[in-house]
């Protein structure tokens, strides 16, 4: 009844332990996969500004070919268009900035990936080796019970004896 007790502690130690475990290993995998949709979505933001800059920039060009072509009047609204792609490339510059600043997010975000993927690794190798150590403290146990047994029967056979 102690074996059994001593068993079913060390069972339940185990269990809790590893669900423990489990549950952490879930909420790394949840955490890496939301950081890797969120690396996504902002991938293909930046992907869409920088084709919107470059879309920009090159009918800013063309424009600015086009307008030398003409009069004095047009090369009045050149200039105001120069203006304009002046203003449009400072804020590009930020647009860039920001772009670079998501990126270096992006590169802390896929180190912080890295990090959860060698603490899985870590948790898996760490389940791996209470597993090992469960079997053998059951196989103890196991051998304990066996002995047990044989000093039961040998009790019983000295009482039959002394009887």
């Amino acid at each position: 009844d102690e074996i059994e007790k001593i068993e079913k502690y060390e069972y339940e130690k185990y269990i809790t332990s590893y669900n423990e475990k489990l549950e952490k290993i879930e909420t790394l995998e949840a955490d890496s996969n939301a950081l890797l949709q969120d690396n996504l979505i902002k991938d293909s933001k930046i992907k869409k500004l920088q084709d919107d800059i470059d879309t920009y920039k090159a009918n800013c060009n063309k424009l600015a070919e086009e307008k030398i072509l003409n009069n004095s009047k047009e090369s009045l609204i050149l200039e105001k268009l120069r203006s304009d792609f002046n203003t449009e490339l400072m804020k590009n510059r930020k647009i860039k900035m920001e772009l670079n600043k998501l990126k270096e997010k992006n590169v802390l975000k896929i180190s912080k990936e890295e990090k959860l993927e060698r603490d899985i690794g870590q948790y898996k190798k760490d389940y791996e080796q209470e597993f090992v150590k469960f079997n053998k403290i059951k196989t103890e146990i196991s051998k304990l019970t066996d002995n047990n047994v044989v000093l039961v029967a040998e009790v019983k056979q000295l009482e039959s004896i002394i009887n």
